[in-house]
């Protein structure tokens, strides 16, 4: 019976954390919309027009067969090394927007005491606003990076190493996403002036862009 009930209880605790998230993201329509359309862009649209392009051309010149396969392959691994520099370009300005978006609310003082007026606690509402920008990321990058496989195999370009190795750059962008995230966090909360905290977050975040490119770059070009 106690079981059962602690089990009640930790289901409706769930339910309330989703049910927040959920009307979290709903106040914040624009930063899941800049969310997909990067995601749609960066891991679809872009390797679909370029591996698709190149098939064609391929196709064109009469290549076939075995060759056009090595021939995609190839491609395939370009589009790779290029999405590993766009990538962790991309972070350099979704991060700290994200961030600092999610704290916002610090910048006026009407929001303030809106918030701290509401039945919540500090650190429910913290965890709240700072585990929602990570999950966001996470969630539809995730997906985009299962749709990127699909999209590099269905044009050819797919190896035995290579949906390893785009997972592996998935986690290793989440890493430097958190990280990035995490001091813009940081300078909203410090600054208290939207300015401010803008300008620290872009500069620390490309300052960590820059390091975790030199430092992952290679390494995940090689799983390929």
């Amino acid at each position: 019976m106690i079981f059962k009930k602690s089990l009640e209880n930790n289901n409706e605790r769930s339910r309330g954390i989703v049910s927040l998230l959920l009307t979290h993201f709903r106040n914040r329509p624009w930063v899941v919309a800049i969310h997909a359309l990067t995601a749609l862009l960066y891991h679809i649209l872009v390797p679909a027009l370029y591996l698709g392009g190149y098939r064609m051309s391929q196709i064109s010149a009469g290549i076939a067969g075995k060759k056009l396969a090595l021939h995609m392959q190839e491609s395939a691994t370009a589009w790779f090394g290029a999405s590993l520099v766009l990538g962790f370009c991309i972070l350099v300005g979704l991060a700290p927007f994200t961030g600092i978006e999610g704290f916002s609310y610090l910048f006026k003082r009407p929001s303030v005491d809106f918030y701290e007026s509401q039945p919540m606690a500090f650190s429910k509402r913290f965890l709240l606003h700072f585990g929602s920008g990570i999950g966001l990321y996470a969630v539809v990058f995730g997906a985009g990076t299962v749709c990127e496989i699909l999209v590099v195999t269905l044009c050819g370009g797919a190896m035995p190493r290579m949906a390893a190795a785009m997972a592996a750059r998935f986690l290793v962008m989440l890493s430097v996403y958190i990280g990035m995230y995490s001091l813009s966090v940081l300078a909203a909360i410090l600054s208290g002036n939207v300015f401010i905290a803008v300008l620290l977050g872009c500069f620390v975040s490309a300052g960590v862009d820059r390091l975790d490119e030199q430092l992952f770059y290679n390494d995940l070009f090689k799983r390929v």
